[in-house]
């Protein structure tokens, strides 16, 4: 349903600037990364007051989808965006011995997905008729979601949810075929952190991610 409604009110704000389309500067677009996350978990507390290792980072790919409608000034531009960050893994499996007989057996999958939705503002200085340098940076909301299964010896699962604040920077440039078609291109890195999770036994951590990777998008100008 949550996904429902972010779609909805993307096509929503999308539609809103189609009806000013006459406005020159106009776009509307949608973007594909290849990204490499991490994440970690910060400030750790306990019920008990003993300190709980949050040295591990969980490290994953993933490829993340966008769509986004703002307006061009020219060198310079606005924009709203909703992404879709799909699922980035790690895998562990590891055998506890004992007298070389195998005692227990780990088979760990932990797994995060993210959707944000932020505002950007770009400086996209021309080189040519053609072609745009693009700088830029986003500031906005984003939504985790974690799960951590075991099929080893002693099958478990558990999951949550936390929101947060992302922020990014883009580097990269912007490729004209005509008035109303352009290609964007580049590189992009960003930090995730997010709200305080407490599990059933009063043990609690913030997670933060830190994101990096190339983009490729098309824009349609009106």
């Amino acid at each position: 349903m949550k996904h429902t409604i972010k779609w909805f009110s993307l096509l929503a704000v999308m539609a809103g600037f189609s009806s000013i389309a006459a406005a020159e500067g106009v776009f509307v677009g949608g973007s594909l990364d290849a990204q490499s996350s991490k994440l970690k978990a910060s400030s750790c507390q306990s019920p008990n007051g003993y300190d709980l290792d949050c040295s591990d980072k969980l490290s994953g790919s993933r490829m993340g989808l966008g769509l986004k409608a703002g307006y061009d000034f020219g060198q310079f531009r606005v924009y709203g965006q909703y992404q879709h960050n799909f699922k980035a893994k790690e895998t562990i499996h590891e055998t506890h011995s004992f007298n070389g007989k195998v005692m227990s057996v780990y088979d760990e999958e932990l797994s995060w997905k993210t959707d944000d939705l932020t505002v950007g503002a770009d400086f996209t200085p021309s080189f040519s008729d053609s072609f745009k340098g693009l700088i830029g940076g986003y500031l906005g909301y984003s939504h985790l979601k974690y799960n951590y299964k075991d099929t080893g010896t002693y099958p478990e699962s558990f999951g949550f949810n936390a929101n947060g604040i992302v922020y990014g920077a883009r580097l990269g440039g912007i490729y004209s075929f005509n008035e109303h078609n352009e290609l964007e291109f580049g590189v992009k890195a960003e930090q995730a952190n997010y709200k305080r999770y407490t599990d059933e036994d009063g043990d609690s951590f913030k997670p933060k991610t830190t994101n990096y990777g190339a983009f490729v998008g098309y824009n349609y100008k009106f």
